[in-house]
């Protein structure tokens, strides 16, 4: 038994072996020493028997008493390591319980980044159709909050890039009511995060059909917005003054829009 366990055990390693009076043997003994122990008085076993010496009891007892004490000192030995270099079995609990709530934290942050980017990208439309005669691909996105243009109350604004093969491109707010104070022309204020503001010529085409406030130089106000986690355009209005809206432009893709 020892020799199967030692065959296994790492070199500097303990451990404490149980078995029975199998697990260390002695060497086979004769009839006449299996005789003497049966039959002689313990007072009398360090006597000769038969010519022989009869091994005493102490003498045959003597190899347990040393593996008991091995495996004593191995055991202690091994209790004294674990006290000095290992952790508690509590300590082991509460490091498993720490890590199950990190694993737990983690995977509620990786679900909650991505629900928030799934939000960001469907706040952009992204569409084609044929229009007035020619194929046309737009990205629209609406402001975050709506916006009183008239003192009829808050309305949506919409920011929308076009690229039209007929009428090229083209980026402009469109208004739910009231009207811009552009004609023929003004400008819009454009920031782009913590930035500083920009200031963008603008201009209101002379149609009922939409009101709509065109940028003239649009391909800054696209690179404006690619750049932007928010944008910030402040437009003039024909009720008085001035209003802002605020777009979360972050996940514009601009694979949607090829020619820009």
């Amino acid at each position: 038994m020892l020799e199967a366990v030692g065959a296994v055990i790492a070199r500097g390693g303990s451990g404490v072996v149980i078995a029975s009076q199998s697990g260390h043997r002695l060497p086979p003994l004769g009839v006449a020493e299996n005789t003497a122990l049966a039959t002689t008085p313990v007072d009398e076993t360090s006597a000769p028997a038969h010519g022989r010496r009869c091994p005493t009891i102490d003498a045959m007892l003597r190899p347990a008493r040393v593996l008991v004490c091995v495996l004593s000192l191995l055991s202690a030995s091994a209790v004294t390591a674990c006290g000095d270099r290992g952790p508690s079995m509590a300590e082991r609990a509460a490091a498993v319980k720490a890590a199950e709530a990190a694993a737990d934290a983690k995977a509620r942050e990786e679900t909650r980044a991505k629900r928030e980017a799934e939000r960001l990208a469907s706040l952009w439309r992204y569409q084609q159709a044929t229009v007035g005669g020619g194929a046309q691909t737009t990205a629209a996105i609406f402001a975050t909050g709506d916006v009183d243009v008239d003192g009829t109350g808050p309305r949506p604004v919409q920011l929308v890039f076009r690229d039209h093969v007929k009428w090229g491109r083209s980026g402009y707010l469109v208004l739910q009511a009231g009207d811009f104070a552009c004609r023929p022309r003004c400008a819009v204020t454009v920031t782009v995060d913590d930035g500083a503001p920009e200031r963008l010529q603008a201009w209101r085409p002379d149609t009922d059909e939409a009101i709509a406030l065109f940028i003239r130089d649009s391909a800054a106000l696209w690179r404006l917005t690619g750049a932007a986690a928010r944008l910030r355009i402040e437009f003039p209005v024909k009720a008085g003054g001035t209003r802002t809206a605020d777009f979360e432009t972050v996940s514009l893709d601009p694979s949607k829009m090829p020619g820009w």
